[in-house]
């Protein structure tokens, strides 16, 4: 069994934190909808999947064949 990290748990319970407070700080009537911009999220969106396509190729013959593997080639 792998050793876990013990920063990870930190580390996400902080980001979360973080985001929720930046959420809640920016009170008003709206305080949800003014925290969302729509050309943020499509800068996000374009962003991840432009980099997940980036890193794995449509077209990759030995990306199904290491997807089941759990341990790496040598």
């Amino acid at each position: 069994m792998k050793k876990q990290d013990m920063l990870t748990p930190v580390g996400m319970a902080v980001g979360l934190t973080l985001v929720a407070f930046a959420v809640i700080s920016n009170s008003g009537t709206s305080w949800f909808a003014s925290f969302v911009d729509f050309a943020s999220f499509l800068i996000v969106i374009g962003g991840v999947t432009s980099a997940l396509l980036i890193k794995f190729p449509f077209m990759d013959p030995n990306l199904t064949e290491e997807a089941g593997q759990t341990q790496p080639k040598d």
